[in-house]
């Protein structure tokens, strides 16, 4: 079992990401689907715009700069 992308947990299952982690990535996937239509967002365009909401959560924030490439 190996470590999670963005801490020290371990993984979940097959995933890169520990549980917590991989339910916020899940949640991200799922929100995005309403802003791409409400806001004709790309995947990229909405996760730096989540990445800036004052209410996404701090997991969400870090999977979300993960995937972009950032701390």
């Amino acid at each position: 079992m190996g470590t999670c992308k963005v801490c020290a947990r371990d993984v979940a299952g097959g995933s890169a990401y520990c549980r917590q982690h991989l339910q916020a990535y899940d949640n991200l996937e799922k929100a995005y689907e309403q802003w791409r239509y409400a806001l004709g967002l790309n995947w990229a365009e909405y996760l730096e715009k989540v990445t800036k909401a004052p209410g996404t959560g701090q997991w969400a924030r870090e999977v979300a700069a993960d995937i972009l490439g950032g701390p």
